[in-house]
C-alpha cells in the first residue's frame, strides 16, 4: 500500500507528517522505561528493559517525511549487516528519500542563488552559472540546466518540489518533467 496522496492531494501538505524514525526509537525507549517504573511502584520486580530497535526496525520506521537526521540513521546501519534483501531494499529506498529532500534543499538554493525568473541579462545569467559550475565542480553548461530545472520546479511545478523533499519523486523525475514540457505552451 502506497502512502503518496493523490496528486490533488498534493496541495494539503499534512500527509506529510508522521513519526520520524527518531520519534519512533524514543517512543519504543519510553514506553519501555514506562512500564518498568509503573512495575515498580506497584511493587513488582521490574521487567527487562525492551531491547533497542533493530536496524531492519529503524528502517522500517523510516516512512514519511524525510529529514537530515534520517541521513544519520542510515550511516550508523551497515547494509552488509542486514538480515535480508529485503531489509537492503528498505535501506535504498531510504537512502533515495534522503537524496531526493537533498535535491529539493539544492534547488531552492539554486532559485535563492540566480533569482527565481532570469534577469533577462546575458552576462549575469553567465556568471551565475559559472559561479555555480565552480562551486558544484561541473559544467556551466549543467549548471545552467540545474538553474532553469530549479526555476521551474519552483515557479511553475511547486507541487512536484513538494513531492521531491518529501521523497515521494526522485529528481530524475523532475529533469525529465522540465525537460519533456519545455516547448510546452498555456
Amino acid at each position: 500500500m502506497s502512502l503518496a496522496p493523490a496528486i490533488d492531494d498534493w496541495d494539503d501538505p499534512s500527509w506529510l507528517r508522521g513519526p520520524t524514525p527518531e520519534e519512533v526509537a524514543l517512543a519504543h525507549e519510553l514506553a519501555s522505561l514506562d512500564r518498568r517504573e509503573d512495575e515498580e511502584r506497584e511493587g513488582e520486580e521490574p521487567g527487562p528493559v525492551l531491547e533497542p530497535l533493530t536496524d531492519a526496525e529503524l528502517l522500517e520506521a523510516m516512512t514519511g517525511r524525510p529529514s537530515a537526521a534520517d541521513l544519520l540513521l542510515l550511516e550508523s546501519i551497515d547494509p552488509m549487516a542486514l538480515p535480508s534483501k529485503g531489509a537492503v531494499l528498505d535501506y535504498l529506498r531510504a537512502a533515495e528519500r534522503v537524496d531526493a529532500y537533498a535535491a529539493a534543499l539544492k534547488a531552492r538554493a539554486r532559485v535563492a542563488l540566480a533569482g527565481a525568473e532570469p534577469s533577462g541579462v546575458l552576462m549575469a545569467e553567465v556568471a551565475v552559472e559559472h559561479e555555480l559550475a565552480v562551486a558544484t565542480r561541473s559544467s556551466q553548461y549543467a549548471a545552467g540546466m540545474a538553474i532553469e530545472r530549479s526555476r521551474v520546479l519552483t515557479s511553475t511545478f511547486p507541487t512536484f518540489l513538494t513531492a521531491l523533499e518529501a521523497g515521494q519523486v526522485s529528481e530524475a523525475h523532475c529533469k525529465v518533467l522540465v525537460e519533456r514540457t519545455r516547448s510546452c505552451t498555456s
